[in-house]
């Protein structure tokens, strides 16, 4: 073989036969090419896994299969940036009905939204958002909704039991009986005393005068 102009005699197989003078040329331009498309297959296997590698779903709350005993509200958080755009949660109560959440996507990677829970049973969340990388994830959560007695939204607070107060009723005075007769007494009781007090006068002057005849 021969680079850039050094000759190197190969043999022949083991029979022994005499050498031979092979000679293979390599120019600088081959070389090149070479170097060139090594480098393109290089930097086409580093790309190929970062272009894979698509948003995804880091953490739920509540995860598939949860039984809440409150009213909560959904969190999804994910390994890269939203798209405020195409995002959108449904939530469908026991009875079948289905209605569309409002979401907060203010913090980067994280999905939020109030859920309006009511009846006792099994709900289900369909969500759908949209990655920074234009790439749409969709997925649903099933859990079960039993609240205590004290946390469900009809339950009404216990009701204090109160004594009642028994006040004594007021005493009506008989205007026409007790008191009439006791003005009477009274009446009375004056005159005795006033007829006293004249006829004790009448005694100190010396009786009344008696007119000549």
């Amino acid at each position: 073989m021969t680079v850039q102009g050094v000759s190197i005699a190969q043999a022949d197989d083991a029979a022994g036969t005499p050498w031979d003078n092979h000679v293979m040329t390599v120019t600088p331009s081959a070389l090149v090419k070479s170097a060139v498309l090594g480098a393109l297959a290089l930097a086409m296997l580093a790309v190929a896994p970062a272009a894979s590698a698509h948003t995804s779903l880091i953490s739920a709350s509540p995860q598939d299969g949860d039984v809440l005993t409150e009213a909560t509200e959904l969190r999804l958080e994910f390994s890269d940036e939203l798209l405020d755009l195409g995002n959108a949660v449904t939530l469908r109560d026991p009875g079948g009905g289905t209605s569309d959440i409002e979401i907060d996507v203010s913090e980067p990677r994280v999905l939020s939204a109030a859920l309006p829970l009511a009846d006792a049973g099994d709900y289900v969340i369909d969500w759908r958002v949209v990655a920074n990388d234009g790439h749409p994830i969709e997925d649903s959560i099933r859990f079960t909704y039993a609240p205590t007695a004290d946390t469900s939204p009809g339950a009404s607070p216990s009701a204090s039991v109160s004594t009642p107060v028994v006040t004594a009723a007021p005493t009506i005075t008989d205007v026409d009986g007790g008191s009439g007769l006791s003005l009477q007494w009274w009446i009375i009781g004056v005159g005795v005393v006033a007829g006293i007090g004249i006829g004790y006068l009448v005694r100190r002057s010396g009786g009344p005068a008696v007119p000549d005849a």
